[in-house]
């Protein structure tokens, strides 16, 4: 063989080297992004709102609470509704005591 066959050849183990620790770079970013946002997220079942529908009498049936911000008369200032069995509620925050 001569030098330059010996040189292409050396030249296709380094890009294919580079080729590796790259892919080995961009899996191992997507594996540490998929355990440190989804899988906790799906471990802290505190999180999960029940769905549940034999909550007793005159108490808020979990799964039928939606909370969301809306601006309804369009002043530039959003509030808190809270959606329940369709209908819409203001609820607000006044000295620590939540008021519907």
């Amino acid at each position: 063989m001569n030098k330059m066959e010996e040189k292409k050849k050396e030249n296709k183990r380094l890009l294919r080297k580079i080729g590796n620790e790259f892919l080995a770079l961009i899996t191992g970013f997507f594996t540490g992004y998929l355990l440190f946002s989804y899988i906790p997220d799906m471990l802290l079942t505190s999180r999960v709102i029940p769905n549940r529908k034999d909550v007793q009498q005159g108490y808020v049936v979990p799964s039928k609470l939606e909370v969301y911000l809306n601006d309804s008369d369009f002043n530039g200032e959003v509030k808190t509704i809270m959606n329940y069995d369709d209908k819409e509620y203001l609820l607000r925050d006044i000295n620590g005591k939540l008021i519907v």
